[in-house]
């Protein structure tokens, strides 16, 4: 049967479906937002503006397409997160080219900072702020993911790691999201603990999907991991680290076994003791992010204290070699975003 067949055979079924009232006129993954829900959610993303312009930050939006090679030439996703994009040929008379609809925002404010503020002096701007949805398929849930985030980019990226943080907690405190906590790891502190054995690609992100579980069953089972990394990651792992103390102790035994580990550590440090006095709690693990290659340094996520196992409010990290990797200058980058939809619904409960 050709193509064209099977997709009118398809079309058969699916209007079938919808008369006997067992398909959705949605499509699947998608969700309406009536005005009880868009009332909340201009809410929260006033608030959002209200408080990055305050920070300095200025909006931008982004094309809702972008094309494939933006993400597969910056290395930035892993496989897995490129085959849940949605991607399709735009047909230019007998050619075209692969587009993607954006499946994160990150990627796309850091190639607009490189065509629009790198290469035009007139756009002096390098800390963004965004509301723009994200696209990714899943079998259950969501596939249209709104977000608001902030970036920095270039010089303004002395911005620190904890102010990033701390403006992300203020954020949320202004929503009324009290008794929150911050989950903190270094991307790069783990591949190099993991650098210190000999893994294939496919069981590097195994491991690290084991280890953003906390799974310390994990370390029985890899035959290959050097004695300093599972030295490293027994420490990680089985130890609660919420504590500027802990991070310090870290620092003395996993830099003893690993000396390239040092800076890390020593930024963590300086992250947990700016966390510390402006008493915001958090607990240091060896993995948080999935799917995002981009990463380079520490990242974050920031979650209700009384809602374990609930995805966080708030995801981000630095990632200083992505402007690099988009033909860009060596320039640093810091960013963090917020689910909108999970803030709106919890706004929503609250009022109940």
């Amino acid at each position: 049967m050709s193509g064209q067949g099977v997709e009118n055979n398809t079309q058969e079924r699916n209007q079938v479906d919808v008369r006997e009232g067992s398909r959705s006129l949605r499509s699947p993954g998608m969700r309406d937002r009536d005005s009880v829900y868009m009332a909340h959610f201009r809410e929260i993303e006033r608030t959002f503006l209200e408080v990055s312009e305050t920070a300095g930050f200025k909006e931008i939006r982004t094309p809702t397409l972008e094309p494939l090679h933006l993400y597969t030439t910056a290395e930035a996703l892993t496989p897995k997160t490129l085959e849940e994009a949605y991607s399709f040929v735009d047909w230019d008379g007998w050619s075209g080219e692969r587009v993607v609809m954006r499946p994160d925002a990150t990627i796309s404010a850091a190639r607009w900072y490189v065509e629009n503020v790198e290469k035009n002096s007139a756009v002096p701007t390098d800390c963004i702020s965004y509301v723009q949805p994200a696209y990714r398929f899943a079998p259950t849930g969501d596939r249209e993911i709104w977000q608001c985030g902030l970036e920095c980019f270039g010089e303004s990226a002395s911005v620190t790691d904890a102010s990033m943080i701390k403006l992300a907690i203020r954020f949320l405190r202004n929503l009324g999201v009290n008794d929150l906590v911050v989950t903190l790891a270094d991307s790069s502190l783990l591949r190099l603990i993991l650098g210190s054995s000999v893994f294939s690609y496919e069981e590097s992100l195994k491991l690290y999907d084991r280890l953003i579980e906390l799974d310390a069953s994990v370390l029985d089972e890899i035959s290959n991991l050097s004695s300093a990394a599972r030295q490293a990651l027994e420490l990680l792992i089985n130890i609660p680290g919420d504590s500027v103390e802990f991070t310090r102790n870290i620092r003395a035994t996993i830099g003893s076994l690993l000396p390239a580990t040092i800076d890390f550590l020593d930024n963590m440090i300086i992250i947990t003791e700016e966390l510390t006095e402006a008493s915001i709690p958090f607990v240091i693990q060896p993995a948080i992010t999935r799917s995002f290659e981009y990463y380079t340094g520490v990242t974050f996520s920031i979650s209700a204290v009384h809602e374990e196992g609930q995805p966080p409010y708030i995801l981000g990290g630095r990632y200083d070699s992505l402007i690099q990797a988009l033909g860009g200058k060596d320039a640093a980058a810091v960013g963090w975003a917020a689910n909108m939809d999970a803030l709106t619904s919890m706004t929503i409960s609250a009022t109940d």
